[in-house]
């Protein structure tokens, strides 16, 4: 009787049982079973979709197409697949695109903020850089809080996403930081800049080299790399 011979732990989320000389069967702990319902659940839903699919003529040309959706830890389909891409949520908003341009939608999946860049960057302490491109198909950058209102117009050719207060921005070829209203606080004079942490930031000036700035701008005394 095969109940009586000992079972052996191959992984922590299944187990291996002897049934006899011929075979053996796995008895799968709570995670790795779950795990597999989920699977089997992917697996429905992809054939319920397939069995969907429409007859067309060997002739009629057809374009591949991405949709995506939001699920929670458990698999469960929260958000229905409508997006064209989609992002992680970020302060409560994601970046999705529809109809070939960017926009955002809250946990309800209701678009707050219009598909209408091309490109956006994900929310950090309420701000976020939305981008256009004008009409040599340069890309430019604005900033917006977290009602989409525009704090800058398209000026800003790089950007990054902010930390402590302040975010980089390119305009030409120097880098400076802006702070959550969208005015300089430090402006342009650096080749290239790190982000902010811990009140002060490494840059590269363009005459002085790599020197260490707090966040007025001035330089951070006997800190050189």
């Amino acid at each position: 009787d095969h109940r009586d011979l000992p079972s052996f732990p191959t992984r922590r989320s299944s187990d291996l049982m002897r049934l006899g000389p011929y075979g053996w069967r796995v008895r799968l702990n709570p995670g790795l079973a779950e795990f597999v319902q989920s699977l089997c659940r992917m697996v429905d839903e992809f054939q319920e979709r397939a069995a969907k699919d429409r007859v067309v003529s060997p002739e009629a040309a057809l374009f591949p197409f991405a949709i995506y959706g939001y699920q929670n830890e458990q698999g469960e389909v929260i958000l229905q697949p409508r997006f064209q891409q989609a992002e992680c949520f970020s302060e409560g908003l994601a970046a999705v695109m529809v109809h070939n341009r960017w926009g955002y939608i809250d946990r309800s999946g209701k678009l707050k903020i219009p598909a209408r860049y091309i490109s956006v960057t994900a929310f950090r302490e309420g701000r976020a850089w939305v981008c256009d491109i004008d009409e040599e198909f340069d890309r430019h950058w604005s900033l917006i809080d977290e009602h989409g209102a525009h704090l800058t117009p398209f000026e800003f050719r790089s950007v990054e996403s902010f930390h402590d207060g302040l975010a980089a921005a390119r305009v030409k070829k120097l880098w400076g930081f802006v702070d959550r209203s969208g005015k300089w606080a430090i402006k342009p004079a650096y080749s290239e800049v790190d982000d902010f942490s811990g009140g002060i930031c490494q840059v590269l000036h363009p005459r002085k080299g790599t020197i260490w700035i707090q966040p007025d701008g001035r330089q951070v005394p006997d800190i050189r790399t």
